[in-house]
C-alpha cells in the first residue's frame, strides 16, 4: 500500500463479495470431482456426429456435451449453493471479527452467545424451517431431471473409447489458468500459514521477521488437546466414508434402477440433506440430543453424534456423484448379465462396480477429505471430549492465538498430504489411456 500510495487495501475480503470469492476458490475442486468422471466416461459418438454435421467445438459443447452431463452439473450447482448459504469457516474467520454476519455466523452467535447470554434456539429453529422449504423445492427440481434419466445414458454394450480434445493454441492459456488458480488458492495461503506458524507474533512478512523464526508455538502447544482432536478426527475419517459409500451406492442403485414409485420417496429422503445447510442440521442434532433422546441415548458430547450428522449430510453428496455415473450406464448391460444367470448382487459386483469404480473411490477419498476439514458441525456440536482438529484450530483463532492456529493448520496439512496424493493417483488411474 505504501508503494502504491494507498491509505487502505484496494480489495477487502471481509465483505460478502470477498468471502464469496474465497469460498468459490475453495469449492472449485469439489465441483470438479462431482462432474469430471461423467465427462471422462462420455461416449464421443454423439459429439463426432455433431462435428460431421458442421457444429464447431463451442456449439457441440453447448448442444450435446453439457445437456448429457446435466444431472451431475445440476447436483454440483445445488451442492455448492447450499454450502455457500451456510458455510461457517470462511465467514467466521473473515467476517466475525469485523462484525460482518452471514447466516452461519448469525446462528452461531444465537446458539453460543458471548458472555453469560442464554442460547436462542427459537430463532435457529425458525431459520431451519425456512431452509427446509427451500430444500424441498430444490429436491423436487432435481427429481424432475432424474425422471428423464434415460436421456443421459451414454455407456452402452457397444464398445467405444472416450475421446480427448486437443486444445491446440489454447494449451498454454489453460495451463496458465491452472497455475494461477493453484498459486492464489493453495500455494500462497499455505506459505502464509507456514510463515505465521514459525514467527513469535503475527506481522507482515519482512526480512526482520524472517530473522525471528522459531518453533516456540509448537513447543508451547497444548498437545493433549491436539492429540485428542487428531484421534476424534481419525475416527470420523475412517468410519464416515465407509458408511456413506455403502449406503450411497445402495440408495443410488435403487433410485436409478428400481421401477417402484417409492424410489422417489427414497430419493427425496437422500437428497433433502443435500439441500439443507449443515449449520441447520447441526442445530437440529443438538436440540434432538439435548431435549428429545438425551435421557434414552446419551449422544450429546460424543464423537458418534458428529459422525451421524456427517453421514446424513454427506450421503447426499455420495448419491449425487454415483447417480450421475449410474445414469450414464445403459440397462442393457445389466439385462445381459441377468440373461447369463448372474444374481443382482453379482451383477452389481461384476458389471456396475468396475464401470463406476473411479467415482466410488473419488467419493470415498473426498468424503474423507470433507470430514477431515469440516468445521461447521464440529463447532456447533463440539465439546472437550469430541473436539476435532478443525475445532481446535477455531478455538485458537477465536481466542486470538493466530500463530498457534497456524501451527496446528500446518500439522493438519502435513497429515493431509497422503490423502491428496491418493486423490491425484485416482485421477491419473481414471484418465483415458494415453492421456
Amino acid at each position: 500500500m505504501d508503494l502504491l500510495g494507498l491509505a487502505e487495501g484496494p480489495i477487502n475480503i471481509a465483505t460478502p463479495v470477498g468471502m464469496g470469492f474465497v469460498q468459490g476458490m475453495s469449492l472449485a475442486a469439489l465441483v470438479f470431482i462431482l462432474t469430471a468422471q461423467m465427462f471422462r466416461a462420455m461416449n464421443p459418438s454423439l459429439e463426432e456426429a455433431a462435428k460431421v454435421h458442421g457444429l464447431n467445438l463451442g456449439r457441440t459443447l453447448w448442444r450435446i456435451t453439457l445437456p448429457l452431463a446435466l444431472p451431475g452439473i445440476l447436483a454440483a450447482v445445488i451442492y455448492i449453493t447450499t454450502i455457500g448459504i451456510a458455510t461457517f469457516d470462511i465467514p467466521a474467520i473473515l467476517g466475525l471479527g469485523n462484525r460482518v454476519y452471514m447466516l452461519s455466523t448469525f446462528l452461531y452467535i444465537k446458539v453460543h452467545p458471548p458472555g453469560s447470554g442464554l442460547p436462542e434456539y427459537g430463532i435457529s429453529g425458525a431459520m431451519g424451517a425456512f431452509m427446509v422449504i427451500l430444500a424441498i423445492f430444490l429436491t423436487c427440481w432435481y427429481g424432475q431431471v432424474l425422471r428423464q434419466g434415460h436421456r443421459f445414458e451414454v455407456i452402452t454394450g457397444k464398445g467405444y473409447r472416450p475421446a480427448l480434445i486437443e486444445l491446440g493454441r489454447w494449451t498454454m492459456l489453460g495451463w496458465g489458468f491452472i497455475a494461477l488458480y493453484a498459486l492464489i488458492s493453495k500455494l500462497l495461503p499455505l506459505l502464509l500459514i507456514a510463515y505465521a506458524a514459525f514467527t513469535p507474533y503475527f506481522a507482515p512478512p519482512s526480512f526482520e521477521m524472517f530473522g525471528k523464526l522459531s518453533t516456540v508455538h509448537f513447543s508451547n502447544m497444548d498437545w493433549d488437546l491436539v492429540l485428542r482432536g487428531l484421534k476424534n478426527t481419525g475416527i470420523l475419517v475412517l468410519v464416515v466414508p465407509l458408511v456413506v459409500l455403502l449406503f450411497g451406492f445402495s440408495i443410488s442403485w435403487l433410485v436409478v434402477r428400481s421401477r417402484s414409485r417409492s424410489r422417489y420417496l427414497l430419493e427425496f429422503g437422500a437428497f433433502l440433506p443435500h439441500a439443507l445447510p449443515e449449520v441447520i442440521m447441526a442445530i437440529g442434532a443438538l436440540m434432538l440430543s439435548l431435549f428429545v433422546i438425551g435421557n434414552v441415548v446419551p449422544l450429546y458430547g460424543s464423537v458418534y453424534l458428529i459422525a451421524i450428522v456427517y453421514v446424513v449430510a454427506l450421503l447426499a453428496f455420495a448419491t449425487r456423484a454415483i447417480n450421475g455415473s449410474l445414469l450414464q450406464i445403459h440397462k442393457e448391460l445389466e439385462e445381459a448379465a441377468f440373461v447369463a444367470g448372474l444374481s443382482t448382487f453379482r451383477t452389481a459386483w461384476r458389471v456396475l462396480l468396475p464401470l463406476i469404480w473411479p467415482t466410488l473411490v473419488s467419493v470415498w477419498i473426498w468424503t474423507a477429505l470433507l470430514v477431515y476439514r469440516e468445521l461447521t458441525v464440529a463447532v456447533f456440536l463440539g465439546v472437550q471430549d469430541n473436539i476435532t482438529l478443525p475445532a481446535v484450530i477455531w478455538s485458537y483463532w477465536y481466542g486470538g492465538g493466530i500463530n498457534k492456529a497456524s501451527a496446528v493448520t500446518l500439522l493438519m496439512t502435513l497429515v493431509l498430504t497422503p490423502m491428496i496424493l491418493a486423490v491425484w493417483w485416482v485421477g491419473r488411474r481414471s484418465q483415458v489411456p494415453g492421456q
